[in-house]
């Protein structure tokens, strides 16, 4: 798992719980005194293990823990690149590039080691989308997150319409854009 992720975990806990709640949440998911550089890949298992324990503490399933980081973490990460996602793009445009201009030219030009999760996304209708998930991660939670953050970050709200497992293994999301209905992040195109 990218250190980026992790490291953006750790503030999102804050946020969400209080900032001791983290190094009480690395001690119970027996990682305690464990940092997590930006730069650098860690053992997926940390991210497991976090989210199992912040489920635990919580009440809240790992699933909507998931969700919720993802949506959180979107811009952030959206203003941290932000120099190379092009000024005219929006919630569709984003999520169609999302694995050959994000995954390919940011996360592996960064770390060519690193095996981020592979999000094929097309339009299957205006403002439909089809969102395909492959990962060793099974985390498909989190991509939905991430792609429901997007749209928040443009002004957009995404309802999730459909979500099923394909043959391959695959998690397959059908999503509903709906333009202009969220809130626009500050720094949004």
């Amino acid at each position: 798992m990218h250190g980026v992720i992790l490291s953006h975990l750790k503030q999102w806990v804050g946020e969400r719980f209080g900032a001791e709640t983290w190094d009480l949440l690395l001690t119970r998911a027996g990682l305690e005194g464990r940092l997590y550089a930006p730069i650098k890949l860690y053992p997926d298992e940390d991210l497991d293990a976090l989210v199992k324990t912040a489920s635990d503490m919580t009440g809240l399933s790992s699933d909507e823990i998931l969700v919720d980081f993802g949506a959180w973490v979107i811009p952030p990460l959206i203003n941290m690149y932000r120099a190379i996602i092009p000024s005219h793009w929006g919630t569709v445009d984003f999520l169609l590039n999302v694995e050959d201009h994000i995954h390919e030219k940011v996360v592996k030009m960064k770390n060519p080691d690193a095996r981020p999760p592979k999000v094929r996304v097309a339009e299957i209708e205006d403002d439909l989308l089809q969102l395909d998930y492959t990962s060793h991660r099974n985390m498909c939670a989190l991509a939905i997150g991430c792609a429901q953050g997007v749209a928040g970050y443009y002004g957009d709200r995404l309802d999730v319409e459909e979500q099923r497992t394909l043959p391959s293994g695959s998690q397959r999301v059908i999503l509903r854009v709906q333009r202009g209905v969220g809130q626009a992040a500050a720094g949004a195109a």
